[in-house]
Order: C-alpha cells, then sequence, then structure tokens
C-alpha cells in the first residue's frame, strides 16, 4: 500500500555527512588559515574535503534532489547572471576573479544541501556550527588582541579573515543562535551543552570588544527577538542576565571599541570630537553613507549588467576621479545595492528569491509544528511521547479531529527511525498518520479507520515505510501546504 525508501540508501550518506561536518567546522572556524602556522604548510584541507563531498553526491544520485530545491535553483540562476555579466564587466580579468570565488561558495551550497538530509542530520549540522563558533573564541584568548587590530582598542586577530573587528563580529554573531540550539534541545549535562551555555555570556561580550556598531546593533536586535519569544515568566530572570552582561561588557570592552559606539548617533559632519578614535568612527559613518549613494546611483546607471561582479571600488574611483575627489577604494558595506551596482536588477531579484524561500521554509516547516500540538515542542532527535520512541496513535486525538473514533484506537505507533527527515520532498511534516479519511486504497469501506477489535490489530509502521507515501486524492496534492502521509488500516 506504501511505497517505502530502502534502509540502506539512507546508510549510504553517513560518510558524505560526516564529510559535511568536517567541511562546516573547517570554513567556519577559518582552519585552513591556521594550518599553515602549525603544519608549516597548506594542506588544502577545504579543497580535499570539496572534492570527496561532490564524489559521494554524484555516486549517491542526489543532484536532483539538491536542484529541485527553490533556493538552489534561485542562486543557480543568481550565478548564471554573474557569467552572463562578466564579458561587459569595465575590468574582465577582475570580475573572472571574483566569480570563481563565488563558484567555491556555490560548491558549498550544493555539498551542504546534497550532504545533510532530514532534521536529524540537520541537528548535528547545527551542532558542528556550535563547536565552530566556540573554536573562534577560543583562539580569540590566544591570538586576539586589541592593539594590533587595524583601529586601537577593537578585539581583532593579528592576521586572517579575523583580523577585521567587522568580520570577527559577524562570524560570532552568525554562530551564536546554535550555541542556544545545543542548550535548548541536548538533553542532560555534556561538554558541549556547558561549553555553549558559557559561549552565551562569552560571545556577546567579544562581539561588544570589537567595537562593531553593526554587530552591536544586530546583537540587539536578536536579544529583542529572542526577549519576546520566551514565556512571560521566563524574561525577568533573562533581563537580569542581560543587564549584567551589559554592566560587563562596559567594564571589559576597551576605550576604543567605546568611542565608537558614541559615534552611532552622531552625525558624521561634526566638527569637534573627544578624541582621534571617535573622530574616525565618525568619519566612516559618513564615507560608508557616501559609499551607498555612489552604488544607488551607479545601479540606476547600469540597471541590467552593472559594472561587472566585485567590480564597484573601480568604478567608485572612476567616478570620483572625474568628480575630483578622492577615491575610498571599499566595498558598498550594503549586500543589496552591491549586487545591484555590479550585476543589475535581474541579479538582485534572484538573490531576493533565494531569501524569500529560506524564510518560506522555514515559516512552513513552523506552521506545521504549531497546527499540530503534540509536537509543538517536537525536538528534533527525541521522540513526542515516550513509547519506546514511538507515537501513541490513540494519544494523538488532535491529529485526528475530523474521527473521534480514532481515539479508541488500541496503543500503536509509527516508529520514528527517520527522526522527521524531510528527504522526500513530497512530506512536509513526518511521523505523522493522516486519520481525516483519506481513501488511500480508493474504496468505500477503507475509508476511516475502525475501533479496534478482535480482528483488526494496530501493528507498528516503520517511519521509512511512510516518507514515500503518494497523496491518493488530488486535494492532498495541493501545493503551499503542509501534507501528511495517508495510511490504510
Amino acid at each position: 500500500m506504501i511505497s517505502s525508501i530502502p534502509q540502506q540508501s539512507r546508510a549510504s550518506w553517513q560518510p558524505a555527512f560526516y564529510l559535511a561536518m568536517v567541511y562546516i567546522f573547517a570554513t567556519y572556524s577559518r582552519l585552513p588559515e591556521f594550518l599553515p602556522r602549525v603544519a608549516g604548510h597548506s594542506l588544502r584541507l577545504g579543497l580535499v574535503m570539496t572534492v570527496l563531498a561532490v564524489l559521494g553526491i554524484l555516486v549517491s544520485g542526489s543532484l536532483y534532489r539538491i536542484f529541485s530545491s527553490k533556493i538552489v535553483l534561485a542562486l543557480t540562476a543568481f550565478t548564471g547572471w554573474l557569467f552572463l555579466c562578466t564579458p561587459f564587466s569595465i575590468w574582465r580579468g577582475g570580475s573572472v576573479s571574483q566569480l570563481v570565488f563565488w563558484c567555491l561558495s556555490v560548491v558549498g551550497l550544493i555539498l551542504l544541501a546534497g550532504c545533510i538530509e532530514g532534521a536529524e542530520q540537520c541537528r548535528k549540522a547545527g551542532y558542528a556550527m556550535a563547536v565552530s563558533v566556540l573554536t573562534i573564541e577560543v583562539l580569540s584568548f590566544f591570538l586576539g588582541s586589541t592593539e594590533g587590530a587595524q583601529d586601537g582598542g577593537r578585539l581583532a586577530f593579528v592576521a586572517g579573515t579575523f583580523a577585521n573587528s567587522n568580520d570577527f563580529a559577524a562570524l560570532l554573531l552568525m554562530g551564536l543562535p546554535f550555541c542556544l540550539l545545543v542548550v535548548r534541545t541536548r538533553q542532560g549535562l555534556s561538554v558541549l551543552k556547558g561549553a555553549c551555555i558559557l559561549g552565551l555570556f562569552l560571545i556577546p561580550l567579544s562581539v561588544v570588544r570589537t567595537g562593531s556598531r553593526g554587530g552591536l546593533l544586530a546583537l540587539l536586535i536578536m536579544f529583542v527577538m529572542f526577549f519576546f519569544s520566551v514565556p512571560p515568566l521566563q524574561r525577568v530572570p533573562l533581563a537580569i542576565m542581560a543587564l549584567l552582561l551589559a554592566v560587563a561588557a562596559a567594564v571589559f570592552a576597551g576605550s576604543g571599541a567605546l568611542d565608537r559606539y558614541k559615534t552611532i548617533f552622531r552625525s558624521g559632519d561634526t566638527v569637534y570630537y573627544a578624541n582621534e578614535t571617535e573622530k574616525s568612527a565618525a568619519l566612516s559613518t559618513l564615507s560608508r553613507k557616501q559609499l551607498f549613494l555612489s552604488s544607488v546611483r551607479l545601479t540606476f546607471q547600469h540597471p541590467l549588467l552593472g559594472v561587472g561582479p566585485g567590480m564597484f571600488p573601480i568604478a567608485d574611483a572612476k567616478d570620483s576621479e572625474e568628480k575630483k575627489h578622492p577615491a575610498s577604494w571599499h566595498q558598498t558595506h550594503n549586500t543589496f545595492t552591491q549586487i545591484s551596482c555590479e550585476s543589475g536588477f535581474p541579479a538582485l531579484i534572484f538573490y531576493c528569491a533565494a531569501l524569500f524561500f529560506c524564510f518560506k521554509a522555514t515559516r512552513v516547516v513552523r506552521q506545521g509544528a504549531g497546527e499540530h500540538h503534540a509536537l509543538g515542542d517536537l525536538v528534533p532527535g527525541q521522540p513526542a511521547i515516550q513509547v519506546r520512541d514511538q507515537l501513541r496513535l490513540g494519544d494523538l486525538v488532535a491529529v485526528a479531529q475530523h474521527d473521534h473514533r480514532t481515539a479508541y484506537l488500541a496503543p500503536g505507533g509509527v516508529g520514528d527511525a527517520d527522526q522527521g527527515a524531510f528527504g522526500d520532498g513530497r512530506v512536509g511534516v513526518q511521523g505523522l498518520l493522516h486519520l481525516g479519511g483519506v481513501d488511500v486504497l480508493a474504496a468505500g469501506d477503507d475509508h476511516v479507520l475502525e475501533p479496534a477489535g478482535d480482528v483488526q490489530v494496530p501493528v507498528v509502521v516503520d517511519l521509512s515505510q511512510v516518507t514515500g507515501a503518494e497523496p491518493a486524492t488530488l486535494g492532498e496534492r495541493r501545493p503551499g501546504r503542509v501534507r501528511l502521509p495517508p495510511v490504510a488500516s
């Protein structure tokens, strides 16, 4: 009655998945930048892992599943448009170089989309992100300094990507939610959970010490969103901890970082500044405003193909030379105008479409959990009801609102073998039986599950037999809805 997915097909994914885990850790923590200092030469770890993972994807035949994602398709269209814009660039050689760097990111996207499958593996990938950001935080104690930074008094590394305080703060902030993921989902006490709890306090302190004004604003926005997402009774202790953390940040932050924060609400054309750090920060704000306006102007001058991938600094320098102004030789500091001025409005549309599909996918998953209260607090990797890691049919009345006779069913179960994976694009939520009355066999007497009697005995259905179910009615195939796999009695 139900098509099944062979168990060995999922086992074959394990090597590629673990490669993806190592890839996440190596790239996010910038491990290849530190290996030459330790080993004396570059091991090209990222390239080796990428080649192995791509081979694993090709062998397993998952390219179709990867490119069936609207997110991947949107970014693929974005990449194709960059290729189209490159021949018309104001400096083709420079655009080709930028295009190569972007293609490496696309390879990373395909690698992760192809090697990570299901909620359980996604959760472990989130744990890998938490380990990565904790590694960066630990390294900052040994390699970070407020003296060797480009701007005095700001925390940064001596060399590498993290030598830029703004990039350092951005990577810390992007990894911070994954520490919260570990704290909220990992059961019991463990070294990783304890490290993540400590990281929730240390990482915000490091972000404040970087003196990144954008980083500080992002940190405040993240806290406000999390503050209103927790139950009201938890908000008071959360506010107290945040206040103590703010006091600690003010104490440990350098004077250079605090001086930069003073300029957030001050205009860049102010005549008097308290010190050179404050003057530099204010002039930086003014410069970024001018860069933004220049990127908007170049966007409307080249609306279709732009000035070429990565060519905004050169185009802006030429524009400044014509106006007899000093060139800044900086990027726009705005992702959207950077894309529009370098590759035109079509590239911006493709990029925004990818973001839209990301948010839409997240919303669909959250709605699916919200509609089924039995799964509302279900953490990937845990059973909804503790009965040998199974969902009890007799207790899951909320799913069977159309037929109250299902409450009399003897305890049956669906083994949560796949932990709610989303591998099959036809199934939005797994681990549930659709008891609403879908006729799987197109036979009238099978339309509704009858109460269990002497003859009808509920059985345990393995989840691998549910994930491949094909809805029998057109009503269950409508797009945009979370579809549940129907099961006949």
